[in-house]
């Protein structure tokens, strides 16, 4: 089995298109494969932002048995140190017969008028 991870390298000191060479942070990987059924396999980071002096990270997790993609969120104070607040999955599946039926990915979450907005791909 191929296990996927999430890594976590900060940004340069100078922002140089052409140039850019980021360093890896030691903690790495920051988060690995859940212990939940729903994320024990495979992981995948989405989208990160920043609101109110805490990272938040949706990210998508994969069961081989069942074939299911599913978004969970993580937050941090740091961006290295993530903690799991529901260890659920906050978005899963819709009905079978819906165009997410089989499965929630690649979350990209914006803050509009205060209010989260989350878009993905079903």
């Amino acid at each position: 089995m191929i296990q996927l991870i999430i890594g976590c390298s900060p940004k340069p000191e100078r922002i140089d298109l052409f140039n850019l060479k980021w360093e890896k942070v030691r903690n790495n990987p920051i988060i690995k494969p859940g212990n939940h059924r729903w994320d024990h396999e495979q992981i995948f980071v989405g989208s990160v932002l920043k609101q109110n002096e805490k990272y938040f990270m949706w990210y998508y997790g994969k069961n081989m048995k069942e074939r299911t993609l599913q978004i969970g969120l993580k937050e941090s104070i740091d961006g290295i140190e993530w903690k799991d607040p529901t260890m659920m999955p906050v978005l899963t599946p819709g009905d079978k017969t819906e165009w997410d039926g089989t499965g929630v990915s690649k979350p990209c979450v914006k803050v509009e008028n205060n209010v989260l907005k989350m878009w993905y791909i079903g």
